[in-house]
């Protein structure tokens, strides 16, 4: 007979972080059921998302369904520490493209003459 001998912390839960409010992450994924975020350091992490859980979208009432992975949002756990009660979300930043070094801007007009 084969036996197999586990350590009671290989299937242990990681212990999440209690998320800042305030703090904007950015989110890597969406599903109907959890939402993963970058939390910095750590890495990534998942939260479980509810049939209560609010969201919004630069300040509009939105479903879990229309937030997308590169938005930044603020999160608000609830006791459990593991379900959202509430995502505020912004758009994605945009990238803003910076100037060459070494390299004048210059605005060029050209008149055609018919």
């Amino acid at each position: 007979m084969v036996g197999l001998v586990c350590s009671t912390t290989t299937f242990a839960k990681k212990k999440k972080h209690q998320l800042d409010p305030k703090k904007l992450l950015t989110i890597v994924e969406v599903s109907p059921m959890s939402v993963t975020v970058e939390t910095g350091d750590s890495g990534q992490e998942d939260y479980a998302v509810t049939g209560t859980t609010k969201a919004t979208l630069d300040g509009l009432p939105v479903t879990i369904d229309q937030l997308r992975a590169g938005m930044v949002a603020s999160f608000t756990l609830a006791s459990d520490n593991q379900s959202v009660v509430s995502i505020t979300a912004k758009d994605a930043p945009r990238e803003v493209k910076k100037p060459k070094k070494g390299h004048d801007n210059v605005n060029l007009n050209v008149n055609v003459a018919r």
